[in-house]
């Protein structure tokens, strides 16, 4: 059976856009080799991110461990963590809220479009957000 596991943690350094694109690339390309779906909100104003992954357990448990070993996360607290019978993100190896638009973030005109609320409702349906330009 599939894992899904909520978690936050603290940014110790803020991640602009840039930033944020890099790390989404990478997360992207890592998770669909190992079959791991999610998605990431990040909070610009607090640093604070919170993610929700889903996929074969020993893939996700690994992942898990990479933030609690990361310098760059810190307080790191997993809200969820339960054996699912069927994915709610299975569409997106890391789909990306912002929950605060700024010029500075990566998809700041569908931020603007949507609130943060209702695209992660669609994210969790399997929808894509309308007008998302990272998803």
């Amino acid at each position: 059976m599939p894992l899904k596991v909520l978690y936050s943690s603290m940014a110790t350094e803020h991640l602009d856009a840039q930033a944020m694109r890099r790390l989404l690339a990478h997360a992207r390309e890592r998770n669909a080799a190992r079959g791991i779906s999610g998605v990431l909100i990040y909070y610009p104003c607090s640093g604070e991110i919170v993610q929700v992954l889903e996929g074969p357990k020993p893939a996700v448990l690994a992942l898990l461990a990479r933030p609690r070993a990361d310098p760059r996360h810190q307080r790191m607290v997993v809200h969820f963590e339960a054996e699912i019978r069927e994915r709610d993100l299975g569409k997106w190896p890391m789909g990306f809220l912002s929950a605060s638009p700024d010029a500075d973030e990566p998809d700041s005109e569908a931020s603007r479009e949507i609130t943060l609320g209702a695209r992660l409702k669609q994210f969790i349906r399997g929808a894509a957000p309308s007008g998302a330009t990272l998803h």
